[in-house]
């Protein structure tokens, strides 16, 4: 597991890690779909994470991140973009 101090730091950052993450989603030659979505559609939910890892590793159950990310690939594929994108 990630030591308290390693998170503490990503959190700490999370708007500069928000923001080096959209940059590549908009950018990647690999993930294309991605280039027509706003910004602030890609902006929330990476800084939602970097923001509140310790909450993410510690308190979230299986469960709660199984429904997040099922409720993310629903989010991506009603915005037409292609599972291996996504993934």
């Amino acid at each position: 597991m990630l030591s308290g101090r390693l998170i503490s730091i990503i959190e700490s950052h999370a708007e500069e890690h928000t923001r080096g993450a959209v940059e590549k989603l908009q950018s990647s030659p690999h993930i294309r779909s991605y280039h027509g979505l706003s910004r602030d559609k890609l902006y929330h939910w990476p800084f939602e994470v970097y923001h509140d890892l310790g909450r993410w590793l510690l308190w979230n159950s299986d469960h709660e991140i199984r429904a997040r990310y099922s409720e993310l690939g629903e989010q991506r594929f009603k915005e037409g973009i292609p599972l291996a994108e996504v993934l």
